[in-house]
């Protein structure tokens, strides 16, 4: 099994696709060392297993899982677009009307309260201070914009029918959606 695989496999096990035994789950900090060792040998990059595995999710796990299921992912991106500033996968067997909202206001609204916290102990008196208000004003906006695409597209109460297939209900969700 491929490093790509393996990883895929374990976000099955977390979307509830598969169930790992109990074998597997005590020998997860084995297996995150031998996830990172195998992951740095195919990608670029460094740090403790779980920084390389994270970079991984965030730059290449999309990309494998559309290459491995031939641009028909299971797993779909929801991504806040060029900045990529909020990133959620959802399994496509578990998706009903409800998923749009529950993602909204239990993750998306929850990041922003954060940053707009973080924005307010910031100090424009100091350098370093303007700076990060700056980085962070830039992700507060990319949020905002994905924010109010979320929300109409949420307040529509989308349904999928897998028979329709992938390409056909990934359609429904464009603009809210990473390209395959």
């Amino acid at each position: 099994m491929t490093t790509e695989a393996f990883v895929s496999y374990a976000v099955g096990c977390m979307f509830g696709r598969y169930s790992p035994d109990k074998e597997g789950q005590r020998a997860l900090p084995r297996t995150l060392n031998l996830l990172q060792g195998a992951l740095l040998k195919s990608k670029k990059g460094g740090g403790s297993p779980e920084k390389v595995i994270r970079d991984y999710f965030l730059k290449s796990f999309f990309k494998d899982h559309v290459k491995m299921y031939k641009k028909r992912p299971i797993y779909w991106l929801f991504t806040s677009g060029k900045g990529r500033r909020f990133n959620a996968l959802v399994y496509i067997h578990r998706y009903d009307r409800e998923t749009l909202a529950k993602m909204r206001t239990d993750y998306l609204l929850e990041l922003e309260d954060k940053l707009d916290a973080r924005m307010g102990m910031l100090s424009s008196e100091s350098n370093k201070d303007r700076q990060e208000m700056s980085r962070l004003s830039k992700l507060i906006d990319e949020l905002a914009k994905y924010d109010e695409v979320l929300n109409n597209k949420a307040l529509e109460y989308i349904d999928i029918d897998l028979d329709d297939g992938v390409v056909v209900n990934y359609a429904k969700f464009e603009g809210l959606v990473g390209k395959i």
